[in-house]
């Protein structure tokens, strides 16, 4: 019948679908990339003290400029840790620490993170009681605690 729409070929029909997954895998990125929603909990702030600590420090800077260039770490925990009984636990008294986030410990645990004892930045690896296990686990709870960044020059930058 002249004038009637064609039945669409085979090949249309697929390429019009496979747009459409693509859109929806799209809408679906950005959801996870953006984030879920407003009631999931966001990382502390990271203390501006402790990122002016180290960005002031030459070693920690050089340490950093390491660990980004390359590690290639990204995303950074600056917290306060306190070194109890050869743990290191999570204390607003603590002290200023810097954890690099990863899924498993560093194949250089000194660069795992770094903690601010008497003015001076000292790996997690050097403290005295400290386990291997423990600072596998603060590097892979960093990348969900992320709240700072760190540039190929070693700075650190609050997200």
């Amino acid at each position: 019948m002249p004038g009637a729409a064609a039945d669409p070929s085979p090949r249309a029909r697929a390429a019009v679908a496979l747009g459409a997954a693509l859109a929806l895998a799209g809408v679906i990125a950005a959801v996870l990339v953006l984030g879920g929603g407003a009631d999931e909990p966001g990382a502390p702030a990271a203390s501006r003290d402790c990122i002016a600590a180290w960005n002031e420090d030459g070693l920690a800077t050089s340490y950093g400029r390491h660990n980004a260039v390359f590690h290639d770490y990204r995303d950074v925990q600056v917290t306060r840790l306190e070194l109890a009984g050869g743990e290191l636990v999570e204390s607003e008294r603590g002290e200023c620490a810097v954890v690099f986030g990863a899924v498993e410990l560093d194949s250089e645990p000194v660069a795992a993170g770094q903690l601010l004892r008497s003015g001076v930045w000292t790996p997690f690896s050097l403290l005295a009681g400290v386990e291997l296990v423990q600072i596998a686990e603060l590097q892979e709870a960093a990348i969900k605690g992320a709240n700072a960044s760190i540039d190929e020059q070693g700075r650190l930058a609050e997200l």
